[in-house]
């Protein structure tokens, strides 16, 4: 009798650590599939800014900081109707002296007297 009761203990072990390894398998495809789904061509779909600093003093990376704020709120007004990446290029394109000027203001205000160069790619 014990020895039928350690059987039947054995096999609802092993049949419990096979359905959590299982799950564990299951809950690992899923998550791998949802970040590809997630991810893929995201760089077609997403405008990249990029606001380089003038050093790595921590002077010049907190302004970096203040100017890409300023040209992002910049940016999602005039582009909050763009319905794709190459729509949001083309609206900005037409904006390079603005955004030229909304930096070159934000580093003035901030005490800094540093050249802006402003490129779309």
């Amino acid at each position: 009798m014990n020895t039928l009761l350690n059987i039947i203990c054995n096999k609802k072990v092993k049949y419990s650590i096979l359905i959590l390894f299982l799950l564990f398998l299951y809950v690992t495809v899923c998550a791998f599939s949802y970040v590809n789904a997630v991810s893929r061509d995201i760089s077609n779909s997403v405008f990249r800014l990029h606001v380089i600093a003038n050093s790595d003093s921590t002077e010049d990376q907190n302004l970096k900081y203040i100017v890409r704020d300023n040209v992002l709120a910049y940016m999602n007004n005039i582009c909050k109707s763009a319905k794709s990446k190459e729509e949001a290029i083309s609206i900005a394109n037409e904006h390079l002296d603005e955004f030229k000027q909304i930096a070159s203001n934000t580093i003035k205000e901030n005490g800094f007297e540093y050249d802006v160069n402003v490129e779309i790619r």
